[in-house]
């Protein structure tokens, strides 16, 4: 049972390990000069019970520190003599884990792939297009065009698999839109924000940045800017981010269907 000071998710229908997945995910995106993370209290087959956030509104500064914090968070513990690993699983989980709405989650693969390219197209975009034919969402044509992009990808990625810090697999949220970084007041009443529901994994930094501004993050000028304090950022970022958007929209096709079709082939063209 929870209290005032806990929340419990909780569901009979998802498979057995997804609130485990999901808790794991949260303990290792917990790391000394990161973002604050919703602390794990309990955790069974069929519920997460995590510690109760009282949320404020988000401010500038709050905003600015978030990104500095964000930019610590993807730099810790990653392999960083080691390009290989986009897309794997957390050390602490290491199999496949979950993306998507709790009314519908589809399995995000452990991949392990050997470049950012390799794995965006191999690891997420491809199996989720897959997973929409299945559903009636997408066609066969949308797979084809979607495998056109291994014929641009390297090309677009050049300036990350050039950096010596955007090269290596980061830690990553994995589901970072605005509704899952929650804002609050810490021990000395500044605001700072929060992490819940991750779809935690080792990918691209770029990627937490894109999902950021989706869907519009408070303020997301001010995390940008913070971020580039502590993790200067790639030539042509701006030009990326509906990039590394394709996968959540491409997900959204799948789980809501509408006009989030259209939506992700009208993204996929600009890039081939």
């Amino acid at each position: 049972m929870s209290d005032a000071k806990t929340f419990i998710k909780r569901s009979n229908s998802l498979p057995n390990d997804f609130f485990r997945c999901e808790a794991a995910g949260l303990e290792w995106l917990n790391v000394d000069g990161g973002v604050r993370v919703a602390k794990v209290i309990n955790v069974g087959d069929n519920f997460l019970e995590i510690e109760r956030v009282a949320c404020v509104s988000a401010t500038e500064k709050a905003a600015y520190n978030f990104g500095k914090s964000l930019a610590h968070t993807h730099l810790a513990g990653t392999h960083l003599s080691d390009i290989s690993g986009f897309g794997a699983a957390p050390d602490n989980w290491g199999k496949d884990g979950y993306f998507g709405p709790l009314s519908d989650p589809v399995k995000m693969y452990n991949y392990n792939g050997k470049s950012i390219a390799d794995y965006l197209l191999n690891g997420r975009l491809l199996p989720m297009v897959e997973i929409g034919i299945e559903r009636g969402v997408y066609t066969k044509n949308d797979l084809q065009k979607t495998e056109k992009l291994s014929e641009t990808l390297d090309t677009i990625l050049e300036p990350l698999a050039s950096s010596e810090v955007f090269s290596k697999p980061a830690r990553l949220h994995g589901d970072l839109w605005s509704g899952n970084v929650l804002w609050t007041k810490n021990a000395v009443d500044e605001t700072e924000a929060v992490l819940i529901d991750p779809a935690a994994h080792k990918g691209c930094a770029e990627e937490d940045l894109a999902m950021l501004a989706l869907f519009g993050a408070p303020y997301y000028g001010q995390i940008v800017s913070g971020y580039n304090s502590v993790s200067p950022l790639a030539d042509g970022f701006e030009s990326r981010i509906n990039l590394f958007q394709l996968y959540p929209i491409s997900g959204h096709a799948v789980f809501f269907g509408g006009s989030y079709i259209s939506e992700y082939r009208s993204m996929l063209k600009r890039y081939l």
